[in-house]
């Protein structure tokens, strides 16, 4: 409005004589942030004890990937989900296709395999800790294989990749049952919710 001051002085506001007295939202979120301890929650300054080990493996981002890493480390905290892929790791990679990139079910039983044993584990005492992680390349491209969305480098949504996961793990498991150790129809009902 071109004409906002003197609309206002018709009610009885003189604009140049306001002073401000209440924050925006924006103001308000600065404020907190400034005087926010970070330190609590980041444990900065301590003295930190690395831990490594089975489950306590992480995985590399290989660009764009966190979505995948994350999703992956939440499904393989379900010993029901992993169990599968874990304790039939040597069978499923010794059974592996022609092309055992391109196969989900052995890019999970890998990924079992160096999440959840102690073959990437940093070893205890090592003097400088190590950074040790999994890189799920493979896995990102036979998942993402023919998917619009995860085929991509591209940042994802890690619910819709839960989601897509589940489906793709269903899938190979009924699939792959015997390789899986699952008899005729392996373990596919896990994903029944």
């Amino acid at each position: 409005d071109g004409r906002l001051e003197e609309h206002l002085r018709f009610w009885g506001c003189e604009m140049r004589e306001m002073k401000k007295t209440g924050k925006t939202m924006a103001e308000m979120q600065i404020e907190l942030n400034m005087r926010y301890d970070f330190d609590r929650i980041t444990e900065a300054g301590k003295d930190l004890v690395a831990v490594s080990g089975p489950g306590k493996i992480g995985m590399e981002n290989i660009g764009n990937s966190c979505y995948l890493a994350s999703t992956m480390q939440l499904l393989f905290t379900i010993l029901e989900l992993a169990a599968p892929y874990l304790h039939s790791a040597q069978n499923i990679i010794a059974s592996a296709p022609a092309d055992p990139y391109g196969d989900l079910t052995t890019q999970l039983a890998k990924l079992a395999d160096g999440l959840l044993t102690a073959k990437y584990a940093v070893p205890a005492g090592a003097k400088d800790g190590g950074d040790v992680a999994v890189k799920p390349t493979y896995l990102k491209a036979v998942a993402g294989k023919g998917h619009p969305e995860f085929s991509t480098a591209n940042q994802q949504d890690a619910l819709d990749f839960l989601q897509y996961m589940t489906e793709l793990m269903h899938r190979s498991r009924v699939a792959d049952a015997a390789r899986l150790g699952g008899g005729e129809e392996g373990n596919s009902r896990d994903f029944y919710f």
